[in-house]
C-alpha cells in the first residue's frame, strides 16, 4: 500500500558519485521496496551484456551514449537530449 511520497534532485545525487573508481560502477539506492526498487548509477567501464528475469528495468541516461539490446530491437544507441 502506497503510504509516502518522496522527490529526488537525480542530477544533484549524480553529481556526489565518485569521478573515478576500482569497480565498474557505483550507485546510490534510492527506494528498496519488495515491488520496486530505484538506483542511480555511475558507469565506469563498460558492462557486460546481461538481463533480469525477475524485474523490468528504466533508464534515464544524464549524460553519455549507452548502447541497449532487447529482444524487441536489435539495438539502440541512446544519448540525453541537450
Amino acid at each position: 500500500m502506497f503510504t509516502e511520497t518522496r522527490f529526488f534532485d537525480i542530477a544533484a545525487l549524480a553529481r556526489t558519485l565518485p569521478e573515478t573508481a576500482e569497480t565498474m560502477l557505483t550507485d546510490l539506492r534510492l527506494t528498496d521496496e519488495h515491488d520496486a526498487s530505484c538506483r542511480i548509477f555511475r558507469v565506469y567501464r563498460a558492462v557486460p551484456a546481461h538481463y533480469h528475469t525477475c524485474s523490468d528495468e528504466y533508464l534515464y541516461v544524464l549524460t553519455g551514449a549507452p548502447r541497449f539490446r532487447s529482444r524487441a530491437q536489435n539495438c539502440a544507441s541512446l544519448a540525453p537530449e541537450n
